[in-house]
């Protein structure tokens, strides 16, 4: 039985796939002629193929017609399962949403102390120049004179 199997299929690549060529030994316009029947066999192997599966579409489109005209007239409908959401969950969502619209962008904002970022001035050195300033470089040498 096995043995019947393996000689079918080989009968049928043998039909399907056609003689063993040997190539070397073949002329250009010899190659040139295998590759155009080759080529031809492929397009008319492609336009079945496209022909077959248009006619599944087809069939399987008519089936689903016919199968929900069935259901009509019997009045049996097939209810598509429901997916269960909590009402609660989305009710606090949406609040949340709501109020972080009204709100705006201040919410995010952090929040600075004002004397985080002041600069200390010592008050009692108001009469005194600075260091780098030529009056108090004047008034060092006028010092230094007397």
């Amino acid at each position: 039985q096995q043995e019947a199997k393996a000689a079918e299929r080989r009968r049928v690549i043998l039909e399907r796939t056609g003689t063993k060529k040997n190539f070397d030994a073949m002329s250009e316009s010899e190659l040139v002629s295998v590759c155009k029947q080759l080529h031809d066999r492929l397009k008319s192997l492609e336009n079945e193929k496209w022909d077959l599966e248009y006619a599944v579409k087809r069939k399987d489109l008519e089936i689903h017609e016919l199968s929900s005209q069935v259901s009509d007239t019997r009045g049996k409908f097939v209810k598509p399962p429901l997916k269960r959401v909590p009402k609660y969950e989305q009710k606090i969502e949406r609040m949340l949403l709501n109020a972080r619209k009204e709100v705006g962008f201040t919410v995010t904002l952090k929040s600075v102390k004002r004397d985080q970022f002041k600069v200390d001035e010592p008050k009692d050195n108001k009469d005194q120049a600075p260091e780098w300033s030529w009056k108090k470089s004047s008034a060092v040498k006028e010092g230094g004179e007397e």
